[in-house]
């Protein structure tokens, strides 16, 4: 061969050894710039050296996070779906070559998907806490409950301690709309200030009798809780709602001894000569006691009362036929009642 052909050879082969090297920076440039931005491009082709045939250098399907490579060339594929997001970033890790390889360390970001589910976990637990806030609303502490019938039953039974008490009611609204039921139901209200102070000494018949039985039915109770109050066990017993309750038998009834009793009311319509010239008949009457509270404040022990107050409003509805005419009204009593001074 002539060493003029052999300058044309040479000048042939560097041509192409250069176009080899800039074509495959181009592919490696691309695909950093494709999978930077999370796109997704068609497949990069280029024509090898000396031949007709074209080589995909790099496929980005939908997803990021992992690159597989094959050889100089890399493909970026979709995670399986039951495999975490977070492992296939790791597998990227693996076999990376070459600046395309490095790509592969996108997969790492895999990883915010595990964040994700913390932070979802992390939701859920908000959820767990908004379920105990509903269930303190409304349980039944049964050990707090027991605490505070021990106490009350070793005075029924023992006569363990004496102690003070007084009852009050406050009429906070009345519409009856006529004096004389009106007059009824102020006959059955006593002030705080008038009200008598009963002592009940230690061993005595009183102290065991004007302690109610305070045993109602579990179904008849909204909720009971117990807290730590300045060196003190505080037990909050809140009843159900409950309709002209009986006296003795019903829940509220259970656990106080100064109710009024819708009994009462139409015993007095029925007996007093003076509402008889008014008023024919009692058509409908409702005493609704509506949360019913009992706030016991004991020993750290649980084992003797301190204090104890009764707080409920009671919702009054009444209708009747009078010798002339008839009367519709409503109000709301207020019944208090107050146990102290104990002495074991």
């Amino acid at each position: 061969m002539k060493s003029s052909d052999l300058k044309v050879v040479a000048i042939i082969l560097s041509i192409a050894l250069f176009f080899t090297i800039i074509t495959s920076n181009a592919v490696s440039i691309a695909s950093v710039v494709i999978l930077a931005k999370g796109g997704t491009g068609a497949p990069v082709q280029t024509v090898a050296p000396g031949t007709d045939v074209q080589q995909q250098q790099g496929t980005t399907n939908n997803g990021s996070g992992y690159v597989d490579n094959s050889g100089n060339q890399g493909s970026t594929v979709t995670p399986d779906a039951t495999t975490p997001s977070g492992d296939a970033g790791n597998t990227g890790n693996t076999g990376n070559t070459g600046n395309t390889g490095n790509t592969g360390n996108t997969g790492n970001t895999g990883n915010t998907g595990n964040t994700g589910n913390a932070g979802g976990n992390t939701g859920n637990t908000g959820n767990a806490g908004g379920n105990q806030g509903g269930a303190q609303a409304g349980a039944i502490d049964q050990a707090a409950l027991k605490i505070f019938q021990d106490a009350v039953n070793d005075i029924k039974n023992n006569a363990s301690a004496g102690y003070k008490n007084k009852a009050w009611q406050v009429i906070k609204e009345i519409n009856i709309g006529n004096s004389i039921l009106e007059n009824i139901i102020k006959g059955f209200v006593t002030s705080e200030e008038k009200a008598e102070t009963k002592d009940n000494p230690k061993g005595s018949e009183d102290c065991q009798n004007r302690m109610p039985v305070s045993n109602p039915q579990l179904s008849e109770i909204e909720s009971v809780k117990q807290e730590k109050k300045d060196g003190n066990l505080v037990i909050t017993i809140v009843m159900k709602d409950k309709v002209n309750p009986e006296e003795g038998k019903d829940g509220v009834a259970l656990m106080s001894r100064d109710l009024l009793y819708l009994t009462a009311v139409t015993n007095e319509i029925e007996n007093n000569k003076a509402i008889q010239a008014v008023v024919r008949e009692l058509e409908t009457a409702e005493l609704n006691y509506q949360k019913f509270t009992v706030v016991a404040t004991m020993t750290a022990d649980g084992k003797q009362f301190k204090e104890i107050t009764h707080y409920c409003e009671a919702a009054l509805t009444a209708k009747a036929k009078l010798i002339v005419g008839s009367l519709e009204g409503s109000g709301v009593l207020v019944f208090n009642a107050r146990y102290w001074d104990f002495v074991y």
